[in-house]
């Protein structure tokens, strides 16, 4: 992989999705694995899934027109990856040639690289010069508010490299372990990356136009519904 030019120029999620398709998992990673949902069904929130005659309808938003954060910028990254792994792929088949190692269908390992990539987005912690890395008992850490999360993590680099938790304030027996996702984060950005729209007193359009009304893929639909021009309308 490190020989590829391909896999060099992926996204830092990329290349870990990467590494997760094409090697064996290690037998004490095994059970934690199979807890995470990596199938179509369970990632259909991703904007990956999302149908394009559905967005089609809602072009003229925000959640589309927006250059940085909306919908076709994040697309367009993920696009990039989904043609490099076909090229990682390829340059992985001609190197091992006839040598007895995995192989997948080129389809198939484009679609198992997708799956983890999205996993790695929303599970994944950034840590170091550009690193990303699933960090079991971490990960399964909601995000709070800026009143609510009460746990911070840190990496920790040397001999024995690792990742460290530490309450930020009092923890009642019981009660959740929030993390931050990013509180400076557009909501567009959770719900690309994450797959949610953070909970915050902000208005909806209470009138919805037909097309609005007909979609049918949930964050789509409430990424519309929050829009600004939208909600101007209903509430003059």
């Amino acid at each position: 992989l490190a020989a590829s030019d391909d896999y060099a120029t992926l996204s830092r999620n990329g290349r870990l999705a990467c590494v997760l398709s094409l090697t064996r998992t290690p037998q004490e990673w095994r059970p934690y694995w199979r807890t995470i949902p990596m199938t179509k069904s369970a990632l259909s929130w991703s904007v990956w899934f999302w149908p394009r005659d559905e967005v089609d309808l809602v072009r003229d938003y925000d959640v589309c027109t927006d250059p940085t954060h909306g919908y076709g910028a994040y697309h367009a990254i993920l696009h990039e990856d989904w043609v490099r792994f076909g090229r990682v792929y390829d340059a992985y088949v001609a190197h091992f040639q006839d040598a007895p190692v995995y192989r997948p269908s080129r389809k198939r390992f484009q679609e198992k690289c997708m799956l983890r990539r999205i996993v790695v987005t929303s599970r994944g912690f950034g840590f170091g010069d550009g690193e990303i890395a699933v960090v079991p008992l971490l990960d399964l850490m909601n995000h709070g508010s800026r009143a609510a999360f009460n746990v911070s993590w840190s990496y920790v680099p040397g001999e024995t490299p690792h990742f460290k938790a530490v309450a930020t304030k009092s923890i009642r027996p019981g009660a959740e372990l929030l993390d931050s996702y990013g509180h400076g984060k557009d909501p567009k950005q959770f719900a690309f990356y994450y797959g949610f729209l953070p909970s915050r007193r902000t208005r909806r359009a209470t009138f919805v136009p037909p097309q609005v009304r007909s979609l049918k893929t949930p964050l789509l639909k409430e990424l519309v519904l929050r829009d600004r021009r939208l909600v101007k309308k209903t509430h003059p």
